[in-house]
This record gives structure tokens, sequence and C-alpha cells, in this order.
């Protein structure tokens, strides 16, 4: 897993708000797992699937 650079976004908002621990986005790329933090120090996995799955 990588390290993600996202600073201030909705997805840390809800992160935040929620208290999970793991978001699932669906984008035109390759599956990838990101370890995140967010900018209140919350640490949660995203998991990237692309659109066809």
């Amino acid at each position: 897993m990588e390290e993600s650079p996202l600073t201030d976004d909705p997805l840390h908002s809800f992160i935040e708000r929620s208290g999970i621990h793991r978001a699932i986005r669906l984008y035109d790329g390759p599956i990838a797992t990101e370890e995140c933090t967010t900018a209140g120090g919350t640490k949660y996995e995203l998991v990237n699937l692309p659109l066809f799955i």
C-alpha cells in the first residue's frame, strides 16, 4: 500500500464524522489500495476499483 497525499476533501470529512476505516472509490484506473490520513489524523484504507468491475 502507498501513502496518499490527499489533503482536505469531502471524503476525509466523511471519514472523520463516521468513524469508518475503509472507503471504496470507483474510478478509471487499476485495482489498488492506499493508506490515507485525514487532515485530523484519522487513518483509513482507500480501495480503488476500476469502473468495469
